[in-house]
């Protein structure tokens, strides 16, 4: 029995290097990739912007909490672009809808498809907490969980992002170590 694996392709950080690979399909997804208002990881080439690949798919997109409202005019001429759509809720279901006339396949989150096998991660030494998309959260509130979790000798992560107050950074985290970082957090935020 032979097992195939899936090549990667080089890091690319603009859709210049994307165009550079030469590829003839690229399938875009899944996540929020299309929430258009995410202040972290909104990019035009998400919605095909500037990519000259002429067969763009979407597999699983969400918008978020996008509504439609305040939409660049990227949003509506890169999605108006791909070949194959589908959404994987309601709402990026209805702007895509709105955008192409067409009624996009909702397909499931990639992620609930997959059987994790049990990964042996490294394990922290003290409970901890974590903090998700917390950018808008009243700092006050912020700093008074984090004294909550010194006071109870307790860790303090970002998930995916850097703090200087949390207790180490986790921008680089494997799937598992992800998983495992809210698995067994002793509370998320």
């Amino acid at each position: 029995c032979r097992k195939e694996y899936m090549h990667l392709s080089k890091l690319c950080l603009n859709a210049k290097q994307i165009n550079a690979l030469g590829y003839d399909c690229i399938i875009v997804g899944s996540d929020e990739v299309w929430n258009y208002k995410d202040n972290k990881g909104n990019s035009q080439v998400k919605f095909g912007i500037g990519l000259d690949c002429p067969n763009l798919i979407a597999y699983a997109p969400s918008v978020g909490q996008s509504d439609g409202s305040d939409m660049p005019a990227y949003v509506k001429e890169g999605i108006s672009r791909f070949k194959a759509l589908s959404a994987r809720d309601e709402l990026t279901t209805n702007l895509v809808e709105d955008i192409t006339k067409a009624v996009p396949t909702q397909v499931l989150d990639p992620t609930f498809l997959i059987d994790f096998p049990k990964a042996s991660v490294k394990k922290t030494k003290r409970p901890y907490l974590v903090f998700y998309y917390c950018e808008n959260l009243n700092e006050e509130i912020k700093n008074q969980i984090i004294r909550y979790a010194k006071e109870h000798n307790m860790d303090v992560y970002g998930a995916g992002e850097c703090d200087k107050r949390y207790s180490d950074v986790t921008v680089k985290l494997t799937p598992f170590e992800w998983i495992s970082m809210f698995r067994d957090a002793e509370f998320v935020f």
